[in-house]
């Protein structure tokens, strides 16, 4: 629940305050992905929000697919995929991999 989202949150060095952050740009729509970047570029977090009711698939740019391999708040391992499918209200937190994104 809340307290493990907090948890996650706190161990994460991308989600420092003084990290940086890019929004993307998505297709008008349910989905908000934004990159959280850690002071020192030594961790990189996709995040992404599913703001609807629906399933949603966010598909990730080209070349960037196998990067993001692992849910930091279910810490499931991601396949190499070119897309993210996302329940209604679900949030996904995917660490990078290999090399920067």
């Amino acid at each position: 629940g809340y307290l493990h989202l907090l948890s996650v949150r706190r161990a994460q060095p991308a989600f420092h305050p003084d990290g940086a952050q890019v929004v993307h740009d998505v297709p008008p729509g349910p989905i908000v992905a934004l990159t959280r970047i850690s002071p020192d570029d030594s961790q990189k977090i996709l995040v992404l929000a599913n703001l609807s009711d629906q399933p949603q698939e966010f598909r990730l740019p080209a070349g960037k697919a196998s990067r993001f391999a692992r849910d930091l708040l279910s810490d499931a391992t991601r396949l190499s995929s070119t897309s993210v499918q996302l329940r209604p209200y679900q949030v996904a937190w995917l660490e990078a991999e290999g090399e920067p994104t």
